[in-house]
C-alpha cells in the first residue's frame, strides 16, 4: 500500500506563520488543506474592527500561497465552533494519513517509515 499524507491547517489571523509551515512540510505531504472563516459569533466583531474577511475578499498573503504551491486546498466557511472547524478540515482531506499542523508547531516528518 502506498501511503498519502494530507496535511490540514486552520488560519486563526496568525497569516504570518503559514508560509514557513508550508515550507516545512511540503515535500512530505501530498495536499495540504487550510480551513479558513469565522466562528458566527465572532462576525459582528471582526466587522467592527474590519477584520472581516469572506472568501472572495481575502487577504492578499492568502492569495500569494495558493498562487505559489500547487499543493495547496483553500476552503473558507463560517463556523459554529472550533470542532466543527476542525471536524470540516479533517474530512476535506483526501489521503489515508491525515496530519493536523497547528500554527504553533514544529513536526519533523520522516516519510520514508511511512512505506
Amino acid at each position: 500500500m502506498n501511503n498519502k499524507i494530507s496535511a490540514y491547517t486552520i488560519l486563526y489571523y496568525d497569516l504570518q506563520f503559514y508560509e514557513s509551515i508550508i515550507k516545512n512540510i511540503y515535500n512530505y505531504v501530498d495536499e495540504i488543506i487550510i480551513i479558513d472563516g469565522p466562528y458566527s459569533y465572532a462576525i459582528d466583531t471582526l466587522k467592527k474592527f474590519n477584520l472581516f474577511y469572506d472568501e472572495k475578499n481575502k487577504p492578499q498573503i492568502i492569495n500569494n500561497l495558493l498562487n505559489k504551491y500547487n499543493k495547496i486546498k483553500y476552503f473558507y466557511k463560517i463556523f459554529d465552533n472550533e470542532e466543527n472547524k476542525r471536524m470540516f478540515g479533517y474530512d476535506m482531506c483526501k489521503n489515508n494519513i491525515i496530519l493536523l499542523v497547528d500554527t504553533d508547531e514544529f513536526i519533523y516528518l520522516n516519510k520514508s517509515n511511512l512505506k
